[in-house]
Protein backbone atom coordinates (compact mmCIF):
# COMPACT_ATOMS: atom_id res chain seq x y z
CA UNK A 1 0.00 0.00 0.00
CA UNK A 2 1.19 3.49 -1.01
CA UNK A 3 0.20 6.10 1.91
CA UNK A 4 0.39 9.95 -0.16
CA UNK A 5 0.47 12.59 2.93
CA UNK A 6 -0.75 15.69 1.38
CA UNK A 7 -2.04 19.55 2.69
CA UNK A 8 -6.16 19.11 2.84
CA UNK A 9 -6.70 21.40 -0.20
CA UNK A 10 -4.38 20.02 -2.63
CA UNK A 11 -4.92 16.14 -2.41
CA UNK A 12 -6.71 16.85 -5.83
CA UNK A 13 -3.41 16.24 -7.56
CA UNK A 14 -3.42 12.80 -6.35
CA UNK A 15 -7.02 12.16 -6.16
CA UNK A 16 -7.60 13.50 -9.85
CA UNK A 17 -5.19 10.92 -11.00
CA UNK A 18 -6.24 8.23 -9.17
CA UNK A 19 -9.93 9.21 -10.18
CA UNK A 20 -9.08 8.78 -13.81
CA UNK A 21 -5.94 7.45 -15.98
CA UNK A 22 -4.84 6.07 -12.34
CA UNK A 23 -7.94 4.13 -11.60
CA UNK A 24 -6.29 0.83 -11.76
CA UNK A 25 -3.74 2.33 -8.84
CA UNK A 26 -6.86 3.49 -6.76
CA UNK A 27 -6.88 0.20 -4.16
CA UNK A 28 -3.20 0.48 -3.96
CA UNK A 29 -2.71 4.37 -3.09
CA UNK A 30 -4.42 6.14 -0.13
CA UNK A 31 -4.41 9.76 0.33
CA UNK A 32 -3.60 10.99 3.70
CA UNK A 33 -3.74 14.20 4.94
CA UNK A 34 -1.27 16.14 7.14
CA UNK A 35 -3.96 17.96 9.04
CA UNK A 36 -5.12 14.84 10.31
CA UNK A 37 -1.67 13.42 11.79
CA UNK A 38 -2.21 14.58 15.28
CA UNK A 39 -5.29 12.47 15.43
CA UNK A 40 -3.95 9.17 13.76
CA UNK A 41 -2.50 6.91 16.69
CA UNK A 42 -1.22 4.18 14.67
CA UNK A 43 0.08 4.00 10.71
CA UNK A 44 0.00 0.81 9.01
CA UNK A 45 3.27 -1.03 6.82
CA UNK A 46 3.54 0.31 3.85
CA UNK A 47 4.87 3.07 1.26
CA UNK A 48 4.86 6.84 2.52
CA UNK A 49 5.29 9.60 0.36
CA UNK A 50 5.86 12.85 2.22
CA UNK A 51 4.36 15.23 -0.59
CA UNK A 52 3.63 18.95 -0.67
CA UNK A 53 6.37 19.87 1.50
CA UNK A 54 6.60 23.20 -0.15
CA UNK A 55 3.37 24.53 1.34
CA UNK A 56 4.25 22.98 4.90
CA UNK A 57 4.64 25.37 7.99
CA UNK A 58 7.51 24.75 10.26
CA UNK A 59 5.22 23.26 12.91
CA UNK A 60 3.85 20.97 10.31
CA UNK A 61 7.14 19.71 9.11
CA UNK A 62 8.13 19.50 12.48
CA UNK A 63 5.69 17.29 12.87
CA UNK A 64 5.63 15.24 10.05
CA UNK A 65 9.48 14.68 10.56
CA UNK A 66 8.69 12.71 13.94
CA UNK A 67 5.91 11.21 12.35
CA UNK A 68 9.18 9.86 9.54
CA UNK A 69 11.13 9.28 12.48
CA UNK A 70 8.96 6.50 13.75
CA UNK A 71 8.00 5.07 10.82
CA UNK A 72 11.52 4.74 9.82
CA UNK A 73 12.24 1.94 12.89
CA UNK A 74 9.42 -0.17 11.68
CA UNK A 75 11.97 -2.31 9.24
CA UNK A 76 12.24 -3.67 6.07
CA UNK A 77 8.35 -3.33 5.28
CA UNK A 78 7.96 0.70 5.39
CA UNK A 79 9.68 2.64 2.87
CA UNK A 80 9.76 6.49 2.96
CA UNK A 81 9.66 9.12 0.51
CA UNK A 82 10.57 12.94 0.42
CA UNK A 83 12.24 13.30 4.42
CA UNK A 84 10.27 16.23 5.80
CA UNK A 85 13.41 17.96 6.73
CA UNK A 86 16.08 17.38 4.64
CA UNK A 87 14.36 17.65 1.10
CA UNK A 88 15.24 20.66 -0.18
CA UNK A 89 12.43 23.42 -0.98
CA UNK A 90 12.15 26.31 -3.98
CA UNK A 91 14.54 28.80 -2.32
CA UNK A 92 16.87 26.39 -1.15
CA UNK A 93 17.37 24.43 -3.57
CA UNK A 94 18.00 26.99 -6.11
CA UNK A 95 20.00 28.77 -4.01
CA UNK A 96 22.04 25.36 -3.67
CA UNK A 97 22.20 24.89 -7.52
CA UNK A 98 23.50 28.42 -7.96
CA UNK A 99 26.27 28.03 -5.30
CA UNK A 100 26.97 24.85 -6.96
CA UNK A 101 27.35 26.39 -10.43
CA UNK A 102 24.19 24.01 -11.88
CA UNK A 103 22.32 26.90 -11.91
CA UNK A 104 23.34 30.35 -13.63
CA UNK A 105 20.87 32.46 -11.79
CA UNK A 106 20.34 32.86 -8.21
CA UNK A 107 17.23 33.86 -6.33
CA UNK A 108 17.05 36.27 -3.18
CA UNK A 109 13.78 36.36 -0.70
CA UNK A 110 12.15 39.88 -0.76
CA UNK A 111 12.85 40.91 2.66
CA UNK A 112 17.01 40.30 1.70
CA UNK A 113 19.20 43.04 0.25
CA UNK A 114 19.09 43.38 -3.17
CA UNK A 115 22.52 44.69 -4.36
CA UNK A 116 24.01 41.35 -5.59
CA UNK A 117 21.46 40.72 -8.52
CA UNK A 118 21.28 40.80 -12.21
CA UNK A 119 18.98 42.31 -13.53
CA UNK A 120 16.12 42.08 -15.31
CA UNK A 121 14.69 39.66 -12.44
CA UNK A 122 10.70 38.48 -11.37
CA UNK A 123 9.05 38.21 -8.31
CA UNK A 124 6.96 35.24 -7.28
CA UNK A 125 5.94 33.07 -3.86
CA UNK A 126 7.69 30.93 -2.52
CA UNK A 127 5.75 27.81 -1.60
CA UNK A 128 2.95 28.41 -4.26
CA UNK A 129 2.90 27.36 -8.07
CA UNK A 130 1.37 30.72 -9.91
CA UNK A 131 4.24 31.46 -11.83
CA UNK A 132 5.78 34.82 -12.32
CA UNK A 133 4.00 37.40 -10.31
CA UNK A 134 5.09 40.28 -12.21
CA UNK A 135 6.54 41.55 -15.40
CA UNK A 136 10.45 41.30 -16.02
CA UNK A 137 11.92 44.34 -13.72
CA UNK A 138 14.71 45.99 -14.93
CA UNK A 139 16.01 47.57 -11.82
CA UNK A 140 16.19 47.95 -8.14
CA UNK A 141 13.62 50.78 -8.21
CA UNK A 142 11.06 48.95 -10.79
CA UNK A 143 11.16 45.71 -7.71
CA UNK A 144 10.87 48.10 -5.04
CA UNK A 145 7.52 49.18 -6.74
CA UNK A 146 6.24 45.88 -7.45
CA UNK A 147 6.68 44.60 -4.11
CA UNK A 148 5.07 47.69 -2.41
CA UNK A 149 1.81 46.58 -4.90
CA UNK A 150 2.03 43.31 -4.34
CA UNK A 151 2.25 43.79 -0.32
CA UNK A 152 -1.17 46.14 -1.17
CA UNK A 153 -2.88 43.12 -2.67
CA UNK A 154 -1.86 41.24 0.45
CA UNK A 155 0.96 39.71 -0.16
CA UNK A 156 3.23 38.81 2.51
CA UNK A 157 6.94 39.76 1.49
CA UNK A 158 8.56 36.90 3.61
CA UNK A 159 6.58 34.65 1.12
CA UNK A 160 7.98 36.27 -1.78
CA UNK A 161 11.10 35.69 -4.19
CA UNK A 162 13.28 37.92 -6.36
CA UNK A 163 14.58 35.72 -8.99
CA UNK A 164 16.78 36.94 -11.89
CA UNK A 165 15.61 36.01 -15.20
CA UNK A 166 17.33 33.24 -17.44
CA UNK A 167 17.06 33.63 -20.93
CA UNK A 168 16.22 30.41 -22.63
CA UNK A 169 14.86 31.08 -25.53
CA UNK A 170 16.41 30.40 -28.74
CA UNK A 171 17.07 32.62 -31.97
CA UNK A 172 13.30 32.54 -32.96
CA UNK A 173 12.39 33.58 -29.65
CA UNK A 174 10.78 30.26 -28.43
CA UNK A 175 11.05 28.95 -25.05
CA UNK A 176 11.08 25.60 -24.26
CA UNK A 177 10.29 23.74 -21.26
CA UNK A 178 11.16 20.15 -20.09
CA UNK A 179 9.71 18.44 -17.36
CA UNK A 180 10.46 14.47 -15.43
CA UNK A 181 9.46 12.61 -12.42
CA UNK A 182 11.26 11.48 -10.18
CA UNK A 183 9.32 7.93 -8.66
CA UNK A 184 11.47 6.41 -5.94
CA UNK A 185 14.50 6.29 -7.93
CA UNK A 186 12.75 6.23 -11.34
CA UNK A 187 13.00 8.91 -13.72
CA UNK A 188 10.11 9.33 -15.94
CA UNK A 189 10.28 12.43 -18.63
CA UNK A 190 6.48 13.86 -18.73
CA UNK A 191 6.78 16.54 -21.35
CA UNK A 192 8.79 18.63 -23.57
CA UNK A 193 6.33 22.42 -24.38
CA UNK A 194 7.64 25.45 -26.66
CA UNK A 195 5.81 28.79 -25.94
CA UNK A 196 6.98 32.25 -27.35
CA UNK A 197 6.73 33.55 -23.60
CA UNK A 198 9.03 33.20 -20.88
CA UNK A 199 6.87 31.81 -18.61
CA UNK A 200 5.58 28.53 -19.65
CA UNK A 201 2.45 27.02 -18.10
CA UNK A 202 0.61 25.86 -20.84
CA UNK A 203 1.00 24.57 -24.32
CA UNK A 204 0.87 28.14 -27.27
CA UNK A 205 3.17 26.58 -29.85
CA UNK A 206 2.61 23.17 -31.72
CA UNK A 207 4.13 22.21 -34.82
CA UNK A 208 5.12 18.66 -36.33
CA UNK A 209 8.83 19.36 -35.47
CA UNK A 210 7.77 20.39 -32.22
CA UNK A 211 5.69 17.34 -30.98
CA UNK A 212 8.63 15.35 -33.05
CA UNK A 213 10.85 16.88 -30.17
CA UNK A 214 8.39 15.80 -27.71
CA UNK A 215 8.03 12.46 -28.50
CA UNK A 216 11.91 11.95 -28.59
CA UNK A 217 12.52 13.36 -25.41
CA UNK A 218 10.08 11.16 -23.98
CA UNK A 219 11.39 7.87 -25.70
CA UNK A 220 14.99 8.81 -25.24
CA UNK A 221 15.09 10.72 -21.51
CA UNK A 222 18.47 12.10 -22.76
CA UNK A 223 19.02 14.39 -19.64
CA UNK A 224 18.68 11.05 -17.11
CA UNK A 225 21.98 10.92 -15.50
CA UNK A 226 21.79 14.95 -14.53
CA UNK A 227 17.93 14.68 -13.82
CA UNK A 228 19.12 11.74 -11.44
CA UNK A 229 21.83 13.95 -9.89
CA UNK A 230 19.65 16.90 -9.57
CA UNK A 231 16.95 14.86 -7.35
CA UNK A 232 20.14 13.37 -5.31
CA UNK A 233 21.21 16.79 -4.18
CA UNK A 234 17.91 17.87 -3.30
CA UNK A 235 17.01 14.90 -1.65
CA UNK A 236 13.93 14.41 -3.29
CA UNK A 237 12.56 10.85 -4.41
CA UNK A 238 9.24 12.11 -5.38
CA UNK A 239 8.34 14.68 -7.29
CA UNK A 240 8.38 16.46 -10.87
CA UNK A 241 11.38 18.57 -11.91
CA UNK A 242 10.76 21.92 -14.48
CA UNK A 243 13.82 23.03 -16.38
CA UNK A 244 15.24 24.89 -19.76
CA UNK A 245 17.72 24.57 -21.14
CA UNK A 246 20.94 27.75 -21.77
CA UNK A 247 24.34 27.20 -23.65
CA UNK A 248 23.40 23.33 -23.60
CA UNK A 249 23.07 23.39 -19.72
CA UNK A 250 20.35 22.28 -17.95
CA UNK A 251 18.62 25.16 -15.51
CA UNK A 252 16.16 24.15 -12.68
CA UNK A 253 13.29 26.19 -12.14
CA UNK A 254 11.49 24.31 -9.48
CA UNK A 255 10.89 20.74 -8.23
CA UNK A 256 7.25 20.17 -7.40
CA UNK A 257 6.94 17.67 -4.42
CA UNK A 258 2.78 17.57 -4.99
CA UNK A 259 2.74 17.24 -8.98
CA UNK A 260 -0.27 16.91 -11.06
CA UNK A 261 0.26 13.51 -12.53
CA UNK A 262 -1.94 14.41 -15.23
CA UNK A 263 -5.29 16.31 -15.81
CA UNK A 264 -8.23 14.43 -16.71
CA UNK A 265 -8.73 12.93 -20.19
CA UNK A 266 -11.60 15.65 -21.11
CA UNK A 267 -8.98 18.33 -20.77
CA UNK A 268 -6.58 17.29 -23.75
CA UNK A 269 -7.36 16.52 -27.04
CA UNK A 270 -8.55 13.85 -28.35
CA UNK A 271 -5.53 13.86 -30.68
CA UNK A 272 -2.93 14.16 -27.43
CA UNK A 273 -4.76 11.53 -25.08
CA UNK A 274 -2.94 8.12 -26.46
CA UNK A 275 0.15 9.79 -25.46
CA UNK A 276 -1.38 11.17 -22.21
CA UNK A 277 -2.34 7.77 -21.46
CA UNK A 278 0.97 5.94 -22.44
CA UNK A 279 2.18 8.36 -19.98
CA UNK A 280 -0.39 8.40 -17.19
CA UNK A 281 -1.94 4.77 -17.59
CA UNK A 282 1.54 3.18 -18.30
CA UNK A 283 4.25 4.25 -17.23
CA UNK A 284 3.33 6.45 -13.88
CA UNK A 285 1.60 3.34 -13.11
CA UNK A 286 4.48 0.71 -14.05
CA UNK A 287 6.83 3.56 -11.20
CA UNK A 288 4.03 3.51 -8.53
CA UNK A 289 3.49 -0.48 -8.53
CA UNK A 290 7.10 -0.58 -8.35
CA UNK A 291 7.73 1.35 -5.01
CA UNK A 292 4.22 -0.25 -3.89
CA UNK A 293 5.02 -2.09 -0.29
CA UNK A 294 2.69 -4.74 1.38
CA UNK A 295 0.13 -3.96 3.31
CA UNK A 296 1.46 -6.13 6.78
CA UNK A 297 -1.61 -6.25 9.50
CA UNK A 298 0.80 -4.78 12.55
CA UNK A 299 1.05 -1.13 12.10
CA UNK A 300 3.23 1.69 13.91
CA UNK A 301 2.54 3.59 16.80
CA UNK A 302 3.21 6.99 16.02
CA UNK A 303 2.71 10.55 18.70
CA UNK A 304 3.60 14.01 18.23
CA UNK A 305 4.87 15.90 20.94
CA UNK A 306 2.76 17.74 23.20
CA UNK A 307 4.31 21.52 23.26
CA UNK A 308 4.38 20.91 19.43
CA UNK A 309 0.84 19.58 19.12
CA UNK A 310 -0.72 22.57 20.77
CA UNK A 311 0.59 24.71 18.28
CA UNK A 312 -1.02 22.53 15.26
CA UNK A 313 -4.46 22.66 14.84
CA UNK A 314 -4.80 26.69 14.90
CA UNK A 315 -1.68 26.54 12.73
CA UNK A 316 -2.74 23.91 10.16
CA UNK A 317 -6.29 25.53 9.92
CA UNK A 318 -5.47 29.13 9.56
CA UNK A 319 -3.02 28.17 7.19
CA UNK A 320 -4.95 25.94 5.36
CA UNK A 321 -8.06 27.96 4.71
CA UNK A 322 -5.77 31.36 3.70
CA UNK A 323 -4.73 28.72 1.41
CA UNK A 324 -7.47 27.37 0.22
CA UNK A 325 -8.86 30.53 -0.90
CA UNK A 326 -5.95 31.99 -2.31
CA UNK A 327 -5.63 28.95 -4.60
CA UNK A 328 -9.19 29.19 -5.42
CA UNK A 329 -8.61 32.56 -6.50
CA UNK A 330 -5.76 30.80 -9.27
CA UNK A 331 -7.69 27.66 -10.13
CA UNK A 332 -9.48 28.72 -13.31
CA UNK A 333 -7.76 26.27 -15.57
CA UNK A 334 -9.10 23.67 -12.92
CA UNK A 335 -13.02 24.57 -12.60
CA UNK A 336 -13.59 21.16 -12.56
CA UNK A 337 -12.04 19.89 -9.13
CA UNK A 338 -13.29 22.70 -7.67
CA UNK A 339 -15.91 21.22 -5.91
CA UNK A 340 -13.32 18.34 -4.76
CA UNK A 341 -11.50 21.01 -3.45
CA UNK A 342 -14.44 22.70 -1.33
CA UNK A 343 -15.70 18.89 0.10
CA UNK A 344 -11.84 17.64 1.00
CA UNK A 345 -11.15 20.75 2.94
CA UNK A 346 -14.54 20.78 4.80
CA UNK A 347 -13.99 17.09 5.69
CA UNK A 348 -10.33 17.77 6.39
CA UNK A 349 -11.14 20.31 9.17
CA UNK A 350 -14.39 18.12 10.34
Amino acid sequence: MIFYLVTAQHGYTMESYLQNWGRMLAPRIQVLYYEKLPTIRRLPLGTYIFSDLERLSPWQRAAAAQVWDQLSKAGPGMRLLNHPLLASRRYELLHMLHRLGRNCFQVIRATEGRACLRFPVFIREEVEHTGSLTRLLPSEEEVAHALARLVKRGYDLRDLLVVEFCDTGDTNRTFRKYSAFMVGGQIIPRELIFSREWVLKEVDLTTNAMLEADRDYLDQNPDEPWLRETFRLANIDYGRIDYGIKDNVPQVWEINTNPFVTLRPVDYKRSDRPRQEQFASQRMRSAFEAIDSPQASEGVSISIDPELLEKLPGECLSLSLRRFVHKARYNVSFRGISGVLARRFLAAHN
